[in-house]
């Protein structure tokens, strides 16, 4: 009579290498662009003042922001690709930077939107608010979804949504065309309509 033998379990495979976060990647892109922005900064106060004067003060206020928003994806989407944050950093701190460009112009003549020209004032710090919120709603988002693929189930839901925000923003463009809170409206609704058809 022979004894049957029972085979050992097999030893539970080792774990492989924690894949990486590249968050430090990220860090450094985001740095590199806000050099991108800092220097157009003092190109374009230079340019206008011919003297730099604190030129610094709205690439110092748009690195703290994302800064912010690189803490946030660190944290809440550890393995996000590490170019999204400095790609929007660097073409919002650029279009920061051109209203600068347009708030300092003597031939505006628009002077409820550029009172004394004033660091604070004007459209380019109103802009600057606007980024603030962005980065607030991204990191409430990111707080809100921590697993996107979640969003698959509602895709067609959001789609919808998105085609009737941009119907909504076309008959606001027909109809609400004068004024300027007019135009604000319009853009927002249309960013909304944006980001419904990207995740659809």
């Amino acid at each position: 009579m022979t004894a049957s033998t029972t085979s050992s379990p097999a030893p539970a495979a080792a774990a492989g290498p924690r894949a990486p976060t590249r968050r430090n990647a990220e860090l450094a892109l985001l740095l590199f662009a806000m050099g991108v922005v800092t220097v157009y900064a003092a190109a374009v106060e230079y340019g206008v003042n011919h003297h730099l004067g604190r030129f610094w003060l709205l690439p110092l206020l748009l690195t703290l922001v994302f800064l912010a928003m690189h803490l946030a994806v660190r944290f809440l989407a550890p393995y996000a690709d590490p170019a999204i944050v400095p790609a929007v950093a660097l073409l919002n701190g650029l279009g920061v930077v051109f209203l600068r460009r347009i708030d300092l112009d003597p031939k505006m003549p628009d002077l409820d939107y550029h009172p004394n020209l004033v660091d604070f004032g004007g459209i380019a710090f109103k802009q600057l608010i606007w980024t603030v919120a962005a980065v607030i709603v991204a990191t409430v988002a990111l707080v809100v979804v921590r697993d996107h693929c979640t969003l698959s189930r509602y895709a067609y839901t959001l789609g919808f949504t998105g085609l009737v925000l941009l119907m909504i923003s076309v008959l606001l463009l027909k109809t609400l065309i004068d004024g300027h809170w007019s135009h604000v409206r319009v853009r927002f609704v249309g960013c909304y309509t944006n980001v419904l058809v990207l995740v659809f």
